[in-house]
């Protein structure tokens, strides 16, 4: 892998994470962690699926996560109480693109886990990170995230963001959803 160039060095990278073996791993770890973190070595340590590989990933995202932003985007790969704590302390300190790669990654937590982040996310007031943040949780598809949608709609600080709410609560299918946007409806903004 160190005399290849350009894509088929990324491609060698991408498929050694489908090896699942001890050398495989600690090349990966290295290359991912390293002074210069290697995306496509971060993405094969995600394929792998193993406690090593997300102990590594998690590592990496912490130490990294700050100047490359895009490794916010594979905490979807890992999601738990880690993987949580460390969106969360990236909230506040990351740029546009980061919260943005947070957003996105929301749908693979929890209900509870992707409303604390929504919520704090929203402080941002960043119009595309709100949507992505909204979709995350339409994409969760519990009917329990209504109430949340229906209290982010009520303190949406501009239009776009009323009418991203609206569309969420209208993916999640529910009566509380299906009252929610004929409410939103008769709302004269």
């Amino acid at each position: 892998i160190p005399k290849l160039e350009g894509w088929n060095r990324t491609r060698a990278i991408l498929a050694l994470g489908r090896f699942s073996v001890k050398p495989a791993l600690e090349w990966l770890r290295a290359s991912a962690g390293g002074k210069t973190p290697d995306l496509a070595s971060a993405v094969s340590l995600a394929q792998m699926a193993r406690e090593e590989a997300t102990t590594a990933l998690l590592s990496t995202i912490r130490e990294h996560g700050p100047s490359n932003p895009d490794l916010y985007l594979l905490l979807a790969e890992c999601p738990g109480a880690e993987a949580f704590n460390i969106l969360m302390d990236a909230i506040p300190k990351t740029s546009v693109g980061g919260r943005m790669n947070i957003a996105r990654a929301l749908s693979h937590f929890t209900l509870d886990q992707a409303a604390t982040a929504l919520r704090e996310l929203w402080k941002q007031v960043e119009g595309w990170v709100g949507a992505q943040a909204l979709a995350s949780l339409e994409e969760l598809g519990h009917p329990q995230a209504a109430p949340v949608v229906a209290q982010l709609y009520r303190g949406a600080p501009h239009r776009f963001l009323k009418l991203q709410a609206v569309k969420a609560a209208g993916g999640l299918r529910c009566e509380e959803s299906i009252a929610f946007c004929k409410a939103a409806l008769r709302d004269p903004d």
